[in-house]
């Protein structure tokens, strides 16, 4: 779990949205985004995630850091996470 991880956006959503924080959670069967403004938790299950990925920019957005994307035959989403790597190895391994 990631207390303090900050939601990048999802992509069908568009490029004009807000960055949110809130808990990032990963069990064995999904991937969680629990915003702390209470809106819509963002649920991926483990099984529909195509591909992991770390990017400098996502949806126009950076930091200079390292973001976590995740991708799945419908959408996208990503977060800015202390340690991406291994959020990255973690998620490859259940995928795996």
């Amino acid at each position: 779990m990631e207390a303090e991880a900050n939601l990048f956006g999802v992509k069908s959503k568009g490029l004009f949205q807000v960055r949110g924080n809130g808990k990032l959670i990963l069990t064995e069967k999904a991937l969680i985004f629990r915003p702390y403004d209470f809106k819509k938790d963002i649920f991926i299950n483990v099984k529909e995630i195509k591909t992991v990925q770390l990017r400098l920019s996502f949806l126009g957005k950076t930091v200079f850091r390292k973001i976590l994307t995740i991708s799945t035959a419908t959408d996208e989403v990503g977060w800015l996470v202390k340690d991406p790597q291994k959020w990255k190895a973690a998620i490859e391994k259940l995928m795996a």
